[in-house]
């Protein structure tokens, strides 16, 4: 067979640890009055629509596609399912998508980063 430019699929430790769970916020800050709360901790509006979703996002700041294809088959998901879900929330509290596919992965609207680590999900 043909040689591939892609990269191997890593174990799951290529997920770093800590991406599955909402970045907390210190006491008194919040997210105003639509803070949500995970198992007591505040996260926002944002985190809390995608759930554990939001451990994509670093993977597609990073452009990893091989970290994002490993993320989707531990979720049992496509990776474009993945995207789409996080697009959808997106275009409801934003009224447009975060992510974009470059190629065969998915990257974060430069427009966005700035919100997305305000959210605690980056």
């Amino acid at each position: 067979s043909p040689p591939s430019n892609e990269e191997p699929y890593r174990t799951p430790a290529s997920i770093p640890d800590g991406a599955l769970t909402p970045k907390p916020v210190r006491e008194n800050e919040g997210f105003g009055e639509n803070t949500a709360f995970t198992d007591g901790v505040a996260v926002s509006p944002f985190a809390a629509a995608i759930g554990d979703l939001a451990a994509f996002l670093p993977l597609a700041r990073d452009g990893n596609r091989a970290a994002q294809r490993e993320f989707a088959r531990q979720k049992g998901l496509m990776v474009d399912a993945i995207a789409d879900q996080i697009n959808t929330v997106a275009g409801d509290i934003l009224g447009d998508i975060v992510l974009e596919q470059e190629g065969d992965t998915y990257v974060i609207l430069e427009d966005y980063l700035d919100f997305l680590t305000d959210q605690g999900v980056l």
